[in-house]
């Protein structure tokens, strides 16, 4: 991967983070059954950093950025997003909080040009489960479809892809579906991200460019979670990263400390090999 390392954050930035977290989880704990998916997780995001979350497969990443959205179970422990617990909130209500996120497969409506999937992302008041005719013509009623088409039209164009914005997914490659993904997460005006590998099965170049978006939105204020395998991506961009093991968090900080962290190798039976720190810090 011929990424280029994200430039890193001043002390008094990193600082500036901690002092203020955006997003805090207390104790987290996601059950299944007798089974601790999640175990007794907290942590803490600071505001516009862009943290990974690694960790080997089963190791609980999955499950926590479900439970983090609300789209999944919450068995114990707290979430609080600025300042305010959303632990019992509904995944609708949490979306307009300014959450989005993407997930591990492609999830794009097939009969929908590019620029109407990203369009469902810019509205925050459709209804799970809504039919796309349904929603197409709500849209309209409600007088919305001009302001939609214009946040979807300027996520298009974040992600480098207006000029896509009439193809139907099934003409994409599959990295241009997961930056169609992105755009439709952007098109929300999110205020933390979550993307749940979004580079998982795309060539290098695919990849860097994917990590090079990120990098910029990073640049841009926002907030985000990154889930991936990739240790030489995760390296790249990531100001902080957090490991994974079995549901529980085994270790925090840089992402040079982690991946050389005793307990993350072994986690990986080698997997993980030792990354050694940039020449420009």
């Amino acid at each position: 991967m011929t990424t280029a390392t994200a430039q890193r954050p001043s002390a008094p930035e990193q600082a500036a983070a901690a002092a203020a977290p955006l997003l805090v989880l207390r104790d987290v704990v996601v059950a299944y059954g007798a089974v601790l998916g999640v175990d007794h997780v907290s942590l803490a995001v600071g505001r516009g950093q862009l943290c990974g979350l690694i960790g080997p497969n089963g190791s609980g990443k999955s499950s926590l950025l479900a439970a983090v959205s609300r789209v999944g179970k919450l068995s114990g422990g707290s979430l609080e997003f600025d300042g305010q617990d959303y632990s019992a909130w509904s995944a609708h209500r949490v979306a307009r909080l300014g959450f989005a996120r993407s997930f591990q497969t492609v999830r794009l409506q097939e009969d929908l040009t590019v620029l109407e999937n990203v369009m469902v992302g810019a509205d925050k008041t459709r209804l799970s489960g809504a039919t796309v005719a349904t929603w197409l013509s709500s849209l309209a009623s409600r007088g919305d479809e001009a302001k939609s088409r214009a946040a979807a039209l300027e996520a298009l164009d974040q992600v480098g892809l207006a000029d896509m914005r009439d193809r139907f997914p099934t003409t994409l490659s599959y990295g241009t579906q997961r930056r169609v993904e992105i755009a439709r997460c952007l098109a929300s005006k999110p205020r933390l991200l979550l993307l749940d590998e979004p580079t998982a099965g795309m060539s290098s170049a695919e990849t860097d460019e994917i990590a090079a978006l990120l990098m910029r939105l990073r640049a841009e204020g926002l907030t985000q979670i990154l889930v991936a395998h990739d240790l030489s991506m995760i390296h790249s961009v990531t100001d902080h990263v957090f490991a994974l093991n079995f549901g529980k968090l085994v270790a925090q900080g840089r992402s040079t400390d982690v991946a050389n962290d005793p307990v993350v190798r072994a986690a990986y039976i080698g997997v993980v090999e030792t990354v050694e720190e940039d020449s420009d810090g």
